[in-house]
């Protein structure tokens, strides 16, 4: 029976359920036959409300049906003026400048929204930060100018979203990029375009090509943080490698080199390579201060002699003392090398003048010759002392001291 036929006898039992109540003089047997359809066509459009939206998702999938694709994200330039990039492609930088990379929102940006930037550095190791600003600088990212090094970088726009993560607003359209200049290879540009030669031939090679000095190691090297051996290590200038020489100490016997690893400048002795091009007409580069030295200093031998045992006074041993007593236990001060940091007391007591035991707050520390101590009567007690020097060097316990107090 269909989903429809059900429903009719929904009300089909209604039906006779008000004929009953209209005719009364209606055959009994219409209001169970009435109930009994109503109930089941009830139930049945009940289980139908359940069912049909799973049926319909089912048969959409038997015939072929698919959810359409995600529309894709539009380019960022949607979100930001065409023109309100900087720094525009291909500026050239100071090597201590520290650009920043900018861009421009659109009026109708979200002001909630945030950007990812990726930069690309000339080694090819890709960073990116997110910012709710509309900048960024490059020491930002924590890396540092090259000289001559090219910088790429592009940009994504997204909105925050629960956790710290972003939904995705826009894709970036197009890699932007900026230079920083080589000093020591502008230095050698100017040369050449200062030079008094003649200009060649018309039939001649109209261009001249700039040559750029390089060194390749003849052997391992060491590369310095200065034109001495006296300079701190930077890194290794194998055989068989190659660097671009930035300039040149005053006797030119050191060349200023950019080392690739770790990528940092340095200086090699120039008997330890070959170089290309004019290396005498590179600039000369000033030297760094070279590091003070701390002389070691010389090591006083450790004192490993422990101090001599005290001479203990009073309480004089075979005293006995009155009860009740606060005895005040004394002996001479010793002297040593290192100084005398402590002195260590060790009393006990006996009740039977045979067993002994350490009395309660024994061992007593104190930098003083003299310790209170508390005795309880009819006791017998005995007692020593050492002393430890600056070293830390524990001398010998005294010879034990013996007293008594009275019972009363």
């Amino acid at each position: 029976m269909s989903a429809f036929g059900l429903l009719g006898l929904a009300l089909l039992g209604g039906l006779l359920v008000l004929v009953r109540v209209v005719w009364p003089e209606a055959p009994d047997r219409l209001v169970p036959v009435g109930l009994a359809a109503g109930f089941v066509g009830l139930l049945a459009v009940f289980l139908l409300v359940l069912i049909l939206p799973n049926f319909q998702l089912t048969m959409d999938a038997d015939m072929g049906g698919e959810a359409a694709p995600p529309e894709p994200l539009p380019a960022c330039t949607e979100y930001l003026e065409a023109d309100g990039f900087t720094p525009l492609d291909g500026t050239v930088f100071a090597i201590d400048d520290d650009p920043s990379m900018a861009w421009q929102l659109t009026d109708d940006t979200d002001e909630a929204s945030r950007w990812r930037v990726e930069l690309r550095t000339p080694d090819q190791t890709l960073h990116s930060l997110t910012t709710d600003e509309s900048s960024l600088l490059l020491s930002e990212f924590g890396v540092e100018a090259r000289p001559g090094g090219r910088y790429e970088w592009r940009l994504y726009g997204e909105l925050p979203a629960g956790n710290g993560a972003g939904d995705a607003i826009c894709n970036a359209d197009a890699v932007r990029w900026f230079y920083f200049e080589n000093p020591a290879l502008e230095a050698q540009t100017d040369m050449i375009e200062e030079s008094d030669e003649e200009p060649p031939d018309e039939e001649g090679p109209t261009e001249m090509e700039v040559c750029i000095p390089t060194a390749t190691a003849l052997m391992n090297a060491t590369c310095r943080k200065g034109p001495m051996k006296d300079y701190d290590y930077v890194g290794d200038f194998l055989e068989g490698e190659s660097a671009e020489i930035q300039g040149r100490n005053a006797e030119g016997s050191w060349w200023y080199i950019f080392l690739s690893d770790p990528q940092a400048n340095c200086w090699v002795w120039s008997g330890a390579v070959e170089t290309t091009c004019d290396v005498n007409s590179l600039a000369i580069v000033e030297a760094p201060l070279l590091p003070v030295k701390t002389p070691t200093p010389t090591e006083v031998p450790q004192d490993e002699t422990p101090p001599l045992a005290p001479a203990p006074n009073s309480p004089a041993g075979g005293v006995t003392l009155a009860c009740p007593s606060n005895p005040v236990l004394d002996w001479d001060s010793v002297s040593d090398a290192s100084g005398i940091s402590s002195y260590t007391v060790q009393l006990q007591v006996s009740y039977d003048n045979q067993n002994w035991s350490d009395a309660p707050g024994s061992l007593f520390t104190t930098t003083a010759t003299e310790q209170s101590v508390t005795v309880d009567c009819g006791g017998y007690y005995r007692w020593r002392v050492r002393a430890t020097d600056g070293a830390n060097n524990q001398g010998s316990y005294s010879a034990w001291v013996y007293f008594q107090v009275t019972l009363n």
